[in-house]
């Protein structure tokens, strides 16, 4: 009798220990898809900053509320959890460099002058036939480095708010 009741205990647990995954909920995987994400304290941008994740850091989705995901982040060093704008991350796993391009030459020329894919053939037509345009303003737009503090004030003052913000 002993020996059917160790047999009974040994396959209720290993039943348990091979339905658990089946019931557990899954994490959503994520990557940091913009060179440095800040991580806040709540779904807001005017939230404190609680840290930041790197390019193609490989993140954990714990709760979604509407623009902003809440996630999980862990290495040998540290580990934390906050929440970061959802454009700031992709499903897609991502190289190691920022910098590496996953275009072909169509799609990076059209980029570089300014199209996507799509746009009218009649934007594409101008540009081409006006070979003298001149860019210097863009270039200095293109120069001008605007502070997150700059950028908070400029929400704020201007009551531009995301749904979901305070």
């Amino acid at each position: 009798m002993s020996m059917r009741i160790q047999k009974l205990f040994l396959l209720v647990i290993l039943s348990t220990c091979f339905c658990i995954p089946l019931f557990a909920k899954s994490k959503k995987v994520m990557y940091i898809a913009v060179q440095q994400a800040v991580l806040r304290e709540k779904p807001s941008f005017r939230a404190k900053e609680s840290g930041s994740l790197d390019y193609g850091t490989q993140i954990f989705i714990i709760e979604e509320k509407d623009k902003w995901a809440k996630v999980s982040f862990e290495s040998e060093q540290e580990a934390f959890t906050g929440w970061i704008s959802k454009t700031a991350m992709t499903k897609k796993k991502l190289n190691e460099k920022p910098m590496a391009v996953s275009a072909d030459t169509k799609e990076i020329a059209l980029a570089g002058k300014g199209f996507g894919e799509g746009m009218d053939s009649e934007i594409e037509k101008a540009y081409s036939e006006n070979k003298n345009l001149d860019f210097k303003i863009l270039d200095k737009l293109e120069e001008t480095v605007i502070s997150e503090a700059e950028t908070v004030d400029f929400i704020t003052e201007g009551n531009l708010f995301l749904g979901g913000e305070e």
